[in-house]
């Protein structure tokens, strides 16, 4: 036998499964439906037993076929079909049709199971329509909406949005949103950003508030989508953001009232029963089971008859037959339970009935809410609805005091009329007697503020006291004074028992009790303070405070507001007397080309000193066959934007030429970048040309000396390498031939050859001298024609060092100087070796030449990638004014001490290092010696830094 706990459960499922299903018998007959399917074709009646095609007379013949060939023993599907309901509604599904087998095997019929797809196939059909849509919602919709990147960049944004934040599209670009956010929220805005980031959440809704291009403050609702790429990856975020300010002011106004509700509603206590058709109990929440005692257990034992009192029984179960039958869709009734413990409690019972979907009773919702404490909790409703009434109204009078300050505040030009106007209303309002504006005067900080504006509600009554706040000092304790030094509101409901204030004596003399006093803030700071008082004791209220801040900031506005107006006349008197004393001429028309403004010389210009420009076109002043010059290109700028500028010839100076003047027009915008205006400049440049036309003649005389000079320079330098490549051959067999009498002179023993041996000597000096002369000259003319190359080899730098202090071991000891050499780790480098024995050579035999026999020394040490050399001598140093030049070609500093050279050393020496993308630099002092230093990276890859043109020799770079 099967098992019914089971067959329950698979019918329980059959029921409730989300897709439509039905099964027919091979006639096509119904055997089973579920709820789905009788809610999906809106079928009120029972089905079962009845044909398909009885049902469904108007059933297409596609859908018969399908019938008969899954009766076949075919099963069929299809992903997306319609089927039109009685009432002409499209039903969207997707359906499978597919036979049951008997025990036998046979087929006993057909199941369809069909899914309802119309939400799915509207959404699909709404996106499609809103990607079309999308980019004209964007631009034309009334709320803002941005696109940003993932890490918060603006990409793009539409107009509302450039409306609400009063940044351009352009200056966004350059932002992030945290440059717009305000400070305190920014956090929570980076927080949601990772948030949606990390969990790849792709909607996120919250508020916050925006700091616009002027300052203010404004709330938004945000609702921002992560969209992503194919893989997932975050793409960009996009947002929309709706101005909330209002919404915010209305809820803060109503805070304290939904607190209030939210109290109550948490705190109502209501039991909750589903209760079956013969009255037993299926299931309760605790509350229920609390009210009676009893455990859920025990309830589900029971019948709601079981614990009714039975004097509310035949009146519950008549209820219950009206609500069987349909008489009524619910009842309620007061009704006495019986507890567990015996004792009776009374109840407020709600019932209501749950129905099949073909209309048949299921089962009982009932609702039980206690009401023992019935009248003691009316009681308190009713106090806390006209509680609550009270406050509703309070913020609402408030509220519209609010709005009718704020439209005054924003469209008075006039601050005295606008405090005039709040004065009274607040008096009206609060039922104060006395009200009182100050204004603060920030240049008199030693003043205490005044104004005539009061309010009075009895003006005679009142006089003293008003004499006595116009005798208020500094130093006087009082209220006006404590909050314009505090900056923070004011309120006491016993305002002068602080017999110190110096109005209190006559306070109390014309009856006051209570006292309040605002602060009108400009920027944090007091521009202003608002006072009141009253005959009666009031105590502070948080919702008239918060009212009287929202006030002050608004009054603060006005006040901000005629300041700016004052600054703006201010800079524009200043603006205008700038340029009348301008030597150009200037001026500005609008759209229609009319003046706007000109200055003092434009005036003098044109000879209209008593003539009235503004509102005037230039055809209304002048002829247009006189002044056509000047209007040329006006149209470009005032239509394309276009800033130009050219040269007009107009009239004759007193020597009679015509005289020459440079105009440049430009556009004038707004802040919504439109041209509204344009403007021109002209400056007299008749003196400019003519030192042009001079200077022109100057520089083509300079010109042709100059390709004179070069040319004479060019056959010198040929001459130069011409001569030097002709002396080398000789002059290297003269040294040779010197050379070889020299050999042959050592072997001899006559005394008499002693003499011709020593001039033998010096002609091979000589030579050796001479061989160096052209040598340097073939060197430079390597230089200047781009032939100066380097072969690299590994160079022991030490091992160098240490040879060419050898070579010159005995020019050295022949001048009795000394030469130290300081070395210490081995350095190993990547240079052209002969010529870096060139440059040292070159040095050493410098600091011989001109240390006037004194130590020299020579220093090799090491940097990142750098060697440094350092050579030393104790001379008399190169006076200041030679020590650039001395690395120039044929520049010498010591031309006067009958030493012999061309001055071409050091120049060779400095082509030679930048070669190797190194460099060398000289300190020296007059009478203290010279010092040269001599840096070079260590291999070919390494180059030092350039020198700053104004770095100091041996001033390091960093």
């Amino acid at each position: 036998m099967e098992n019914p706990g089971k067959q329950n459960y698979l019918e329980s499922v059959f029921q409730h499964a989300p897709a439509a299903m039905a099964v027919f018998d091979k006639e096509m007959k119904y055997i089973e439906a579920n709820l789905s399917w009788y809610q999906l074709f809106n079928l009120k009646d029972n089905i079962i037993g009845k044909s398909h095609y009885e049902v469904f007379p108007t059933i297409p013949e596609n859908w018969k076929i399908y019938h008969q060939r899954a009766l076949k023993g075919e099963t069929l599907e299809q992903e997306e079909d319609f089927h039109l309901l009685i009432n002409g509604e499209k039903v969207w599904m997707n359906w499978k049709i597919c036979p049951w087998y008997t025990d036998e095997k046979k087929i006993g019929g057909i199941v369809i199971l069909i899914k309802d797809i119309t939400e799915k196939k509207l959404i699909e059909n709404v996106r499609q329509e809103g990607e079309r849509t999308f980019k004209a919602i964007f631009d034309q919709v009334g709320i803002g909406i941005i696109q940003t990147t993932p890490m918060g960049d603006f990409i793009t944004v539409n107009e509302r949005f450039t409306e609400m934040i009063g940044y351009t599209l352009e200056e966004l670009k350059t932002m992030n949103f945290a440059d717009i956010t305000y400070p305190d929220d920014v956090n929570k805005s980076l927080l949601e950003r990772d948030k949606m980031l990390k969990q790849n959440s792709h909607q996120a809704e919250f508020e916050k508030r925006y700091v616009r291009k002027d300052g203010s403050i404004f709330w938004a609702r945000l609702t921002t989508s992560l969209l992503t790429d194919e893989q997932g990856n975050p793409n960009y975020f996009l947002t929309t953001i709706q101005d909330i300010t209002r919404r915010k002011e209305t809820e803060e106004a109503l805070l304290e009232s939904e607190q209030k509700f939210k109290i109550i509603f948490d705190q109502t206590a209501m039991g909750m029963a589903q209760v079956d058709l013969d009255g037993r109990i299926m299931t309760a929440n605790e509350t229920f089971c609390h009210i009676l005692g009893y455990s859920l257990q025990e309830l589900q034992q029971m019948k709601f008859t079981e614990f009714t009192h039975p004097d509310d029984v035949e009146k519950d179960l008549t209820f219950l037959k009206k609500l069987v039958s349909g008489e009524i869709p619910t009842y309620s009734m007061e009704k006495r339970y019986i507890k567990k413990n015996g004792d009776i409690t009374w109840a407020f019972l709600t019932v209501s009935l749950f129905r099949n979907p073909d209309n048949s009773p299921k089962y009982f919702i009932s609702a039980i809410h206690d009401i023992n404490n019935r009248k003691e909790s009316d009681e308190q409703i009713k106090k806390s609805r006209l509680d609550l009434k009270k406050r509703v109204e309070e913020r609402t009078a408030y509220l519209s005091l609010l709005q009718t300050i704020s439209s005054e505040a924003n469209k008075s030009d006039n601050i005295f009329e606008a405090m005039k106007l709040s004065l009274y209303e607040i008096c009206k309002l609060t039922k104060w007697q006395v009200g009182h504006f100050y204004m603060v005067d920030k240049s008199h900080r030693d003043k205490v503020p005044r104004s005539d504006l009061w309010c009075l509600e009895e003006e005679e009554l009142y006089r003293p006291f008003v004499e006595k706040s116009e005798q208020i000092q500094v130093h006087d304790i009082s209220i006006i004074n404590r909050v314009v030094k505090s900056g923070k509101p004011f309120w006491s409901n016993d305002i002068f028992y602080d017999k110190r204030l110096v109005r209190s004596e006559v306070g109390l003399q014309v009856g006051i009790k209570s006292g309040m006093a605002f602060p009108v803030l400009v920027k944090d700071e007091v521009a202003g303070v608002l006072e009141f008082f009253s005959k009666i004791n009031i105590h502070p209220s948080p919702a008239l405070m918060e009212l009287m801040s929202q006030i002050g900031i608004q009054l603060g506005r006005l006040l901000e507001r005629q300041k700016a107006k004052e600054e703006i006349e201010q800079t524009q008197s200043r603006l205008q007397a700038v340029i009348d004393n301008l030597p150009a001429r200037v001026y500005l028309k609008d759209r229609d080309k009319k003046y706007l403004l000109v200055n003092k010389v434009f005036k003098e210009f044109f000879n209209m000193q008593n003539v009235d420009l503004r509102g005037k076109t230039t055809a209304d002043c002048f002829p247009l066959e006189s002044i056509e010059p000047w209007l040329r290109g006006d149209d470009d700028v005032i239509n394309k934007g276009k800033v130009i500028s050219y040269d007009v010839i107009y009239g004759k100076n007193q020597k009679g030429r015509q005289r020459t003047f440079h105009l440049t027009k430009f556009p004038v915008m707004n802040s919504r970048g439109e041209i509204y205006a344009f403007g021109g400049i002209s400056i007299e440049i008749t003196d400019i040309k003519e030192t042009e036309e001079r200077i022109r003649a100057l520089l083509h005389s300079e010109h042709k000396a100059r390709t004179e000079a070069e040319k004479a320079i060019l056959a010198r330098d040929e001459f130069i390498s011409i001569a030097s490549h002709e002396l080398k051959s000789p002059i290297t067999a003269l040294k040779m031939k010197v050379q070889l009498i020299l050999r042959q002179l050592n072997k001899e023993t006559n005394p008499a050859l002693n003499q011709f041996k020593t001039s033998m000597c010096k002609l091979e000096h000589d030579t050796d001298r001479l061989v160096t002369l052209i040598n340097r000259l073939l060197d430079i003319t390597r230089i200047q024609t781009g032939h100066f190359e380097l072969h690299r080899e590994e160079v022991v730098v030490n091992e160098l060092i240490s040879n060419i202090a050898e070579n010159l071991a005995l020019q050295i000891e022949a001048t009795d100087s000394k030469l130290e050499i300081k070395m210490k780790d081995k350095i190993k480098a990547h240079w052209d070796k002969s010529r870096i024995e060139q440059v040292m050579t070159n040095l050493i035999t410098n600091a011989i030449k001109f240390g006037e026999k004194r130590p020299i020394t020579v220093i090799l040490e090491s940097t990142d990638h750098h060697a440094r050399i350092i050579v030393k001598d104790q001379g008399k140093g190169i006076a200041p004014e030679f020590k650039d030049k001395i690395f120039n070609r044929y520049e010498r500093a010591n031309v006067s001490e009958g030493i012999q050279g061309l001055g071409l050393g050091l120049y060779i020496v400095k082509q030679i290092l930048e070669s190797h993308g190194g460099s060398i630099r000289v300190d020296s002092e007059v009478g203290k010696g010279s010092t040269f230093i001599v840096e070079l990276p260590l291999d070919e890859h390494h180059h030092l830094p350039k020198k700053r043109p104004d770095q100091r020799p041996g001033q390091e770079l960093h």
